[in-house]
Formats: C-alpha cells, structure tokens, sequence
C-alpha cells in the first residue's frame, strides 16, 4: 500500500472505483481475524479520506500452505459510488484466489460486441462521461 499512489489515483476523478488483490488484511473485511500493515494503512487511508472498503463475507484467498488462513484481500475500494452492488466470491478450481463480482447500477449505455482502438481514446472525456453518469 502506497499512500502517495492511492492519493494521485482517487484525485483522477469525484467517482472512482479501484478493485484487485490488495493483499491488504484486517478485521473490519476480514471475518478470520487476519490483520497487516498493509491492511491496517489502507483502512485508516480510506477513513481519513472518505473512501468505502466494499468487501465479500467470505474468505478470497486460500493459501496454499497449510500453515496460512484464507484471507479476504481483493477488495473494491470507491470514492463517491453508491450504487456499486455487495460484493460476492464463488469457489473456482485449481487457482487460490476465488473471483469476485460486483455490479454497478448505472446509466451507461451498454452496447454489445462494440471495438475500440485504445491508442485513440480521449481519456479526459471519458473521465467527463464517467462523472456524468455514475452516482
């Protein structure tokens, strides 16, 4: 956990949603009791700077050395995004993260099967359209 990175990331925009292996652990997401520094950083960083630490209710992260708890450490962390659904974890085989989804109710249209040439993209208007268009 880098304070200085996560500070330039939630300035990019009022909405932002930031997901992944945090590798961060700690009480308040963890149900195991599983707590680090990194863990205990990230919730004092999103305390002071309003962010909300969206989590599953069950472990992420088997390990696959026996002397290892499982862990809950992919994490949804949002600024200014309440319509981001409770995030949820399915069991998948041979890997030790389990996938985890959420959903955002927005009012994106959604068109199937559209290509985009990611070299051109304009990144501040797609910066505007995102703060237009999610809660």
């Amino acid at each position: 956990f880098n304070a200085k990175d996560f500070k330039n990331i939630f300035g990019i925009s009022n909405n932002v949603i930031l997901f992944g292996d945090l590798n961060a652990k700690y009480p308040v997401w963890d149900y195991k009791n599983n707590k680090n520094a990194v863990g205990k950083n990230l919730h004092y960083f999103c305390r002071k700077n309003n962010l909300t630490i969206n989590f599953t209710d069950e472990s992420t992260h088997y390990p696959s050395q026996k002397f290892f708890k499982p862990s809950t450490i992919d994490l949804f962390i949002t600024k200014n995004v309440n319509s981001l659904t409770k995030p949820s974890t399915f069991p998948i085989a041979n890997t030790n993260h389990n996938p985890v989804l959420a959903t955002v109710h927005s009012r994106f249209p959604i068109t199937e099967n559209q290509i985009y040439d990611i070299k051109n993209i304009n990144w501040e208007n797609y910066r505007c359209y995102i703060n237009e268009n999610i809660n």
